[in-house]
């Protein structure tokens, strides 16, 4: 295959289609750093990791920013259930641990009520 059917096998898997020309001539410049294949393997990734709200990028924007590099994100999920209780008497709680500065987490601070003022003595 050519350059130009690598293309448009690209542009075919891009789910937002504007600026084709400019795509175009990024594209060639991309390909000098990865495979075809790598590129459109690139747009699966960004699609898994698009937030919801977020709007698609501009074909150009993809190809410009490299973001056929990007990881796909790791699942919450697995990161839940790969903790493990760090205390000899796992108390299995994650989210209230008793040891939270050990699992590099921030305690919560405990809020004060604010003083008051009953004419000029504070409470």
């Amino acid at each position: 295959m050519n350059l130009q059917d690598d293309f448009e096998r690209w542009w075919k898997c891009f789910p937002r289609k504007v600026g084709k020309l400019a795509a175009q001539r990024e594209y060639e410049r991309a390909r000098k750093k990865a495979s075809a294949e790598d590129l459109i393997a690139g747009i699966a990734r960004y699609l898994e990791a698009k937030p919801t709200y977020a709007d698609l990028c501009h074909p150009i924007t993809f190809l410009r920013q490299g973001r056929w590099l990007d990881e796909a994100p790791r699942s919450a999920v697995v990161d839940y259930w790969d903790w493990v209780c760090p205390h000899v008497e796992p108390c299995g709680n994650r989210s209230t641990c008793r040891n939270a500065t050990l699992l590099k987490r921030p305690e919560k601070e405990k809020k004060k009520a604010p003083p008051v003022n009953l004419g000029g003595a504070l409470l």
